[in-house]
């Protein structure tokens, strides 16, 4: 049975957390996420099947940021 997932990692254009200067952190986060994500659930075969950056505008509660997206497909 296919499986469907959504790993990300957030960062601002700014630099102030990671920017878009410092593109080797963004890729460190997201590749350590999908370990942790491939080791937890037990998973030997997956594919990527899109990635995206999302921007994701200021709100009461947050400060503008972007959002680097991997939508995986795999099988357990």
């Amino acid at each position: 049975m296919k499986k469907y997932a959504r790993i990300s990692c957030g960062f601002t254009s700014t630099g102030a957390i990671s920017g878009l200067d410092e593109d080797a952190v963004v890729t460190e986060d997201l590749n350590l996420k999908l370990e942790k994500f491939l080791k937890k659930n037990k998973i030997k075969d997956f594919r990527i099947i899109n990635a995206e950056t999302v921007i994701v505008p200021k709100q009461d509660f947050t400060h503008n940021y972007n959002l680097v997206c991997l939508h995986l497909e795999y099988e357990i």
